[in-house]
This record gives structure tokens, sequence and C-alpha cells, in this order.
């Protein structure tokens, strides 16, 4: 399956706003509602403002079948629960005294609930989102790539090579070193 990546930003600017609002409401994800929720009432607020970008992974018949948002992230370390290890290897060389590092957030990542697995899997859209992250990464630097979730999605991002460094308001805090 041929799959597009096209982001929120320039199809606002390319549709009238109720044309995208439109489409963005045929993602349907009843297992989570919280990203279905998000893509359908805050990511056109979210992008319009600059806080997060999204992006929409679309099929040959131009349906929706699977999303993310990223956005700009920093880890504070004097508030954060890391061990010293942990705040060192965030931290980097030549960083050894600095409080806020700078990363990248993956807040909302989403498959559609008639795209079928063997399509487009968990992995795959998380691949995408990091492998854009890398590249900008590589422009701007950053050290991190951070992920809030649920219990039952440890296992998943574990798989994925990120790390739990923390809990916060019910979700583990985890991230993935560059």
């Amino acid at each position: 399956m041929k799959i597009n990546i096209i982001s929120l930003f320039d199809l606002l600017d390319t549709y009238d706003e109720k044309e995208v609002e439109i489409k963005l409401s045929t993602f349907l994800c009843v297992k989570n509602l919280s990203v279905q929720n998000f893509l359908h009432k805050n990511s056109i607020p979210y992008e319009k403002s600059g806080t997060a970008r999204t992006f929409l992974l679309v099929n040959e018949q131009k349906s929706i079948i699977g999303y993310y948002s990223l956005a700009l992230n920093t880890i504070s370390i004097g508030d954060s629960q890391l061990s010293h290890s942990m705040e060192h290897k965030i931290r980097g060389v030549g960083n050894s005294f600095a409080d806020h590092i700078p990363g990248f957030l993956i807040g909302q990542l989403a498959r559609h609930d008639e795209c079928e697995k063997a399509d487009l899997d968990g992995s795959n859209i998380l691949n995408y989102a990091i492998d854009q992250l890398t590249e900008i990464h590589n422009k701007i630097g950053g050290r991190f790539i951070l992920i809030h979730c649920i219990d039952d999605l440890l296992a998943f991002y574990n798989q994925n090579g990120f790390i739990k460094v923390g809990r916060k308001n019910k979700l583990n805090i985890m991230i993935k070193l560059f």
C-alpha cells in the first residue's frame, strides 16, 4: 500500500478550513477517543498557534488511515524524576550544567479503525514520526524524543526503543535519545 504523508499545515494553506475539518472528521479511532478527538477538535487550533504540527497518513483513495502530531519540548532536569545517569545522558557532552534540555514530543499517534494492522501498524506510524524528527534533529539539534503514554502502551514503546523515565498525571513519561 502506498502511503503519502501530508501536513495539516499545507492542507490549511491550500483548502478552506471547513473543508479540512470535514476531512479530519472522517478519521475514527474508537479504541482511543482522545486521539480521535484531538484530530477532530484540537489539531487545527494547535496548528494555527504553532504549538504542534500534525501529519496525516493518506492512502491511494485519499483516506486518512493514520496520523501523528509533533511538537518542541524541553525536559527540566531539576524538576524531573530522572536518575543521575539518565540526567547525564540527556544533558550530553558540554551541557553538564544545563537545566532545560531541548527535544521533541510525539503528542499524538493513531491508526484509523478500518485500517488493517497488516497495512499500517503502530510501529510504522511511529517510525514515520521518528524519521521526520531525526531529519529535524540532524539540522537543528535536540537531545531526545518524548512520549506520554498509558500503561497499556508501555510494552509497545519499549519495543520501539523508548525508556520509561517517570510518571505524571496517570501517564508514563518515556524518552528515546538521539
